[in-house]
């Protein structure tokens, strides 16, 4: 850690611990809810994004941050789409099934697996130590897997189809590094984070009539329609307000403090300390985890560490 400044370092690990938190707090607004059904994932997904959205384009307008140019709208909406609305949608889902900590370490696959989109995709170099990296997550991620559920009266197979989610989410998000790498180069940070967002926003309607009306056989019109839900309740609003506060109004901003002050593979290691601090949070929360969890969290960890040094 030598010459890396301590305040980007404490950003970063600031923005891992808030989505840890914020990760826990959507959890329990998806699993209990306000009214007669708790919100969906990709309502809360859009709300979520929407006031994200709203804090990021007042401080835009308020400072010297500029939006991209027009050329590279295309590839940061679809990285948007990817990434903020079918990535967070399907973790969102994974969560109330499988539980913050599993979802969170599932979620590590991203790293592995951007490196290896990149490779398929744009033929970048993928040597032995970034494969070793992504065998050392997987690894972790079993240690998680096959601890078993703690939580009294989880359903196997719930918790099978959050895992299922939580994998599918790594992997959009994987796929929205990869297509808004080279669109984010020399751009101002919080003006393509704000032109990707955009495409989160947009690409939550398109996820919330497939996927809502896929898994549950409703309407495409009721699933759009369902979306407005956290709008019009407040006890759903209330729950997500706080869990959007914590994991994107606070921690967004931490995570481009952490960008701007350190190097990319430091920050991205950092990053991945998310599920250390889901450990600790879930205890206190009620939840039970073994020596298993722990070292799994430590070996997925390890495993980022060494797909970031490969790069």
């Amino acid at each position: 850690m030598a010459g890396i400044e301590l305040l980007p370092a404490l950003c970063a690990l600031g923005s891992a611990a808030t989505w840890a938190l914020g990760s826990h707090l959507f959890r329990r607004a998806l699993a209990h809810g306000a009214g007669a059904a708790p919100p969906s994932a990709a309502a809360a997904n859009l709300f979520k994004n929407a006031l994200a959205f709203a804090v990021f384009a007042a401080v835009v307008a308020a400072s010297s941050s500029g939006l991209p140019e027009s050329a590279r709208w295309p590839a940061l909406l679809l990285s948007g789409f990817f990434g903020f609305a079918l990535g967070d949608t399907l973790y969102f889902a994974a969560l109330p099934r499988c539980g913050v900590q599993l979802a969170a370490m599932v979620a590590l696959v991203h790293v592995p697996a951007a490196v290896l989109l990149g490779w398929i995709l744009h033929g970048e170099r993928l040597p032995w130590s970034a494969l070793l990296g992504g065998a050392l997550v997987v690894l972790g991620v079993a240690c998680v897997v096959g601890e078993g559920p703690r939580a009294a009266g989880r359903d196997p197979r719930a918790r099978r189809v959050g895992v299922a989610f939580a994998a599918l989410g790594a992997v959009a998000q994987a796929a929205g590094v990869v297509t808004g790498h080279a669109a984010m180069q020399g751009v101002d940070v919080l003006g393509g984070t704000l032109a990707r967002m955009s495409g989160g926003i947009a690409g939550a309607f398109v996820v919330a009539a497939v996927l809502g009306s896929a898994a549950r056989g409703a309407s495409v019109l009721g699933e759009v329609v369902a979306l407005a839900r956290p709008w019009r309740e407040r006890g759903a609003r209330r729950g997500l307000f706080l869990a959007a506060l914590f994991g994107s109004v606070i921690g967004l901003p931490l995570f481009h403090l952490a960008l701007r002050g350190l190097p990319s593979g430091v920050a991205a290691v950092l990053f991945a300390t998310t599920p250390l601090f889901t450990l600790p949070l879930g205890l206190a929360l009620g939840e039970r985890h073994g020596a298993r969890a722990v070292l799994g969290a430590l070996l997925g960890i390890a495993g980022v560490a060494a797909v970031v040094a490969a790069r």
